[in-house]
């Protein structure tokens, strides 16, 4: 598994175009945690959603697959973004 971050890393360190790709619903799909770690440090939107796929974000494909560990590490992102936006914590997303 220590191939796909590596692959993500070289095509986004290459300007590879992220939004609207799907990387993110994949990774999630099938629990690539590291791979969903490297796609939200390059500026991947969390919510953004697939409107050719029922209008699904990240979450629906972690859920639908059964990924809990991805469910939570998503989860605990987009809190973690929101509370940093509204100054309530101070926190590096970037784990």
């Amino acid at each position: 598994m220590a191939e796909v971050p590596r692959m993500t890393e070289m095509l986004v360190g290459r300007g590879a175009a992220l939004a609207g790709t799907g990387a993110l619903y994949t990774a999630a799909a099938f629990g690539h945690l590291d791979t969903l770690c490297l796609l939200i440090q390059h500026g991947v939107e969390l919510n953004e959603v697939l409107p050719s796929w029922r209008n699904w974000a990240s979450m629906h494909f972690a859920a639908s697959e059964g990924i809990p560990e991805a469910m939570k590490l998503l989860e605990e992102i987009l809190r973690t973004k929101t509370e940093r936006r509204l100054g309530i914590l101070s926190f590096d997303p970037r784990m």
